[in-house]
């Protein structure tokens, strides 16, 4: 199956998976992610698509317990697929083997997330907004939560004005008094959290 979803080309693929990419894409879809498992983006494929509120992040499992996996050359793989692929975020998630400390460097330049093990004990139980805090991207105006606070005076200042100027438009006084009444009280009752 093909679709075009938030301007990638998106082929789905029927295989199954492993577990550990079934364990990710869980993770992801309890913390509201609408997800994807084992899809072809741009022509590359994706062990788990993961988007919320037009953030698109990929995911790449590699779960190696016999034989030993070049974490470095997994990064640089993925950092120059990404470039086509073109995520807000890629996560590289290794499974039976440790990630050194000189991983994690090169993860941090390439803005490449690394997981281990004891990292996807940690984030599994993380809301959506923890877990765009954890992949770095609060920061950015485009990831904000537009949250809209309520007051409770000035929302009755402004339910009042609004059925004050219906009635007033044979009264111009009334009109002259509750127009800007309506303005003021509106922007004071539906104000942006900080």
């Amino acid at each position: 199956m093909v679709q075009i979803h938030s301007g990638l080309l998106i082929i789905m693929v029927t295989r199954r998976g492993t577990l550990l990419e079934k364990n990710v894409d869980k993770i992801f879809r309890l913390a509201d992610f609408n997800t994807k498992r084992n899809v072809f983006i741009n022509g590359y494929e994706v062990d788990v698509f993961a988007e919320l509120e037009g953030v698109k992040i990929i995911i790449q499992c590699k779960q190696y317990e016999s034989a030993k996996l070049s974490v470095r050359d997994a990064l640089h793989q993925w950092d120059s697929k990404n470039k086509f692929i073109l995520a807000d975020k890629c996560i590289l998630v290794i499974y039976g083997q440790d990630v050194n400390s000189g991983d994690r460097d090169i993860a941090k330049k390439l803005d490449i997330i690394l997981w281990d093990e004891k990292d996807l004990d940690r984030i599994e139980i993380l809301s959506s907004e923890k877990l765009l805090k954890e992949l770095n991207l609060t920061d950015n105006k485009k990831y904000e939560k537009k949250n809209i606070k309520v007051s409770r005076v000035p929302l009755i200042v402004f339910i009042f004005s609004a059925i004050l100027l219906c009635a007033s438009f044979t009264q111009p006084l009334l009109t002259f008094i509750s127009l800007p009444a309506l303005v003021i009280s509106g922007v004071l009752a539906f104000t942006k959290k900080n």
